[in-house]
């Protein structure tokens, strides 16, 4: 492997100063320092993602947080950019209040880029006549055809329902896929998991986006969260693909219950659903959580990647605890008894 990184670094002109680095807890990231000072991340991606291409657009979008800036073509077995400076939340304070309201306002505005990259073609259509010193307004009637945005919004009509069945099928394997992991590992025993698994199967409605596409970051918890000096978030460890709605905020939630360090967790995290499904999509609210208890610690049981943290009794329990008493809210507000 370190063969096969320096060949591609020495293609972008990057020679070592050191040997890479594995980025924690990653086993596919690494940290290289070049011989100019330059700090960069090489991480092994799949030839079919298309996440660096999305990433890319963002540039055009300007969103208000920092991420991979690619630096490499998005057809190279590699993935590369500038390393980002700062510090992981997963190291300290992912569960504080605060900082829990202050990346539910970063998923907002993950959530706005991606309905944003729609626009992305438009946008570097415009920054390219500009630079070609062409007036952007001479032509309207040409540019905005209503043939061409009819075809747009018939594209953009095939790809959410594409998202959206993408969406479900990945969810339906995974919710089967994670409980077989727990079974095997002897975790949540009698718990409720044909009538939650019936349940998320008849939902479709989690799939279906209120805005935009349903894309999501597919790990955003707080190993892949970075507060940054200028008092950005920088959010790394990207995969964007469709996932059920409320997917990254129940997936940073769902990894801090596991991970708390609070001695009233249970409560704190039962809470802070409670609060979210007072308003609006309680089903949604509850599935989702559920689905992303299952996943975290069918995660854990599948790689143990972290070899820093396991998941004591007392919190696997409250866990089960927690994911019953969703399916027995989901059931109790469908017989209009909540």
């Amino acid at each position: 492997m370190q063969e096969s990184l320096r060949a591609f670094c020495l293609q972008h002109r990057i020679h070592f100063e050191e040997e890479p680095q594995l980025l924690a807890p990653s086993r596919q990231a690494w940290h290289i320092k070049d011989i100019l000072g330059k700090h960069w991340v090489v991480k092994s991606k799949d030839p079919e993602d298309a996440t660096p291409e999305l990433l890319k657009s963002f540039s055009v979008l300007h969103p208000p947080f920092h991420y991979p800036q690619p630096a490499s073509d998005p057809e190279e077995a590699f993935l590369l950019y500038p390393y980002i400076q700062g510090r992981l939340l997963a190291d300290d304070g992912f569960e504080s209040p605060e900082v829990i309201e202050q990346v539910m306002e970063v998923i907002g505005r993950v959530q706005a880029a991606m309905r944003s990259l729609v626009m992305v073609p438009f946008y570097q259509e415009t920054l390219g006549l500009k630079e070609e010193g062409r007036d952007t307004l001479d032509s309207p009637p040409d540019r905005l055809s209503f043939s061409r945005i009819q075809g747009t919004s018939e594209q953009q009509r095939a790809a959410r329902h594409r998202e959206m069945a993408e969406s479900y099928h990945w969810t339906e394997r995974k919710t089967q896929s994670c409980w077989d992991a727990l079974q095997s590992h002897g975790f949540w025993s009698q718990a409720p998991f044909e009538e939650y698994r019936e349940r998320i199967h008849k939902h479709f409605a989690l799939h279906l986006p209120m805005a935009g596409p349903n894309l999501s970051h597919t790990a955003l918890h707080p190993q892949h969260l970075l507060s940054c000096p200028d008092g950005l978030f920088g959010i790394v460890g990207w995969r964007i693909e469709p996932r059920p709605r409320f997917y990254m905020t129940y997936t940073y939630l769902a990894w801090s219950f596991l991970h708390s360090r609070k001695p009233d967790a249970r409560d704190f995290y039962r809470e802070y659903l409670a609060r979210n499904s007072s308003r609006a999509f309680h089903t949604e609210h509850h599935l989702v959580f559920a689905f992303c208890l299952v996943e975290q610690l069918a995660n854990w049981c599948g790689q143990k990647t972290d070899q820093s943290w396991q998941p004591t009794a007392q919190r696997i329990g409250e866990a089960r605890e927690v994911f019953i008493e969703c399916v027995e809210n989901i059931r109790k507000n469908e017989e209009g008894i909540l």
